[in-house]
């Protein structure tokens, strides 16, 4: 009878001996006691909660937040949750002065069509004033060749844009 009893007392502190340890490892039906925001260089990612004292905060979007690939796979052994650094292309100097050359130049046909922009307007006011037949032509050739320059200064702005963005989608 002794040994029944002690075999049983054995059995009762095993089984209440797991059931307090799975209490405490386990959070799986623990009252949440608060909810918190979580923020990453000052941008809201998502809230946490919170359980004995304890924060849990969402790993995947922290994880992309940060740049990492973010899997959930499941096997015969369990569950698990695999962070992977993502690659990144390294930028070289030759990629950064290529993109100052394209952007100086958007800017530089930017100027030159103001530049046009203004004598068209100059010339235009000089124009009606004119009354000499030579300088009406003159001013109208002015005004037309402006025009051309302005349509190839344009050209040349949407060549650059998209040679810009070509540059930046391959980085």
């Amino acid at each position: 009878m002794k040994k029944k009893v002690v075999i049983l007392s054995i059995c009762a502190i095993f089984l209440l001996s797991s059931s307090v340890m799975a209490n405490t490892t386990s959070k799986v039906g623990k009252k949440i006691t608060a909810e918190t925001p979580v923020y990453l260089d000052g941008q809201l990612i998502s809230n946490a909660i919170i359980t004995e004292g304890s924060s849990f905060a969402p790993l995947r979007a922290i994880a992309e937040k940060l740049g990492l690939d973010v899997k959930y796979e499941t096997s015969k052994e369990g569950s698990v949750i695999k962070l992977n650094s993502v690659e990144t292309k390294e930028v070289t100097k030759e990629m950064v002065w290529k993109k100052a050359e394209i952007e100086a130049a958007i800017i530089g046909a930017n100027n030159t069509i103001d530049r046009l922009n203004q004598e068209i307007e100059h010339s235009t006011k000089q124009l009606e004033t004119a009354t000499h037949e030579l300088l009406v032509k003159t001013l109208e050739r002015s005004i037309s060749e402006a025009k051309e320059q302005i349509i190839t200064a344009q050209a040349n702005i949407i060549t650059y844009t998209n040679e810009l963005l070509e540059l930046e989608s391959s980085n």
